[in-house]
């Protein structure tokens, strides 16, 4: 009888600390990220492969050259395939992953490894620039929000004004090459 006892405390005891490990909150001790980040993060949006892209004000991700935005593996470890050349030349405020795997990205950034853009871009999944996506006017200030509909309709939100020669305050919505609808 004892030993049952026993053997029921143990298993009991196990059980707990299986859930306790589990519990929503908890660091993930399987989640290493090296050396980790020289800067801020600001946006963080995971694909349906689990890998993890973030994007903000950093130049290094585990001590590898990766200008304000990059991706990590699951376990984060930095996913050396996601190549974003030179990056962004200012802060990634916002990113969206669309259905087929394109990623817009939203910020304060003029440049993205070395293309010439107006803080919004879209990228395709390896991390080049997106031919389709044709930016001919941007917004004036900061875009800290992009999000898009199922029918392709991109919306942004931030500090400016208007979208090349139109007025809009805060919020404008695009159409999926990047054009503005009015």
């Amino acid at each position: 009888m004892k030993a049952l006892l026993t053997t029921l405390l143990l298993f009991s005891l196990l059980s707990l600390s299986t859930l306790q490990a589990a519990l929503p909150g908890e660091l993930d001790p399987t989640f290493a990220t090296g050396s980790g980040i020289n800067g801020e993060v600001y946006a963080i949006a995971r694909q349906k492969d689990g890998r993890i892209l973030i994007g903000g004000s950093f130049t290094s991700v585990q001590g590898v050259p990766r200008k304000s935005i990059a991706r990590l593996m699951s376990n984060g470890a930095l996913d050396l395939s996601f190549d974003p050349g030179s990056g962004a030349n200012s802060n990634v405020l916002s990113l969206f992953l669309q259905p087929d795997g394109r990623i817009l990205m939203a910020g304060s950034f003029l440049s993205y490894a070395g293309y010439s853009c107006v803080r919004l871009i879209r990228l395709l999944p390896d991390g080049a620039v997106d031919p389709s996506f044709q930016l001919t006017a941007g917004p004036d200030g900061d875009v800290a929000a992009i999000r898009a509909d199922a029918n392709g309709k991109i919306y942004i939100g931030g500090s400016f004004h208007a979208f090349g020669a139109e007025t809009r305050k805060g919020v404008a919505r695009l159409n999926a090459n990047g054009t503005l609808d009015s």
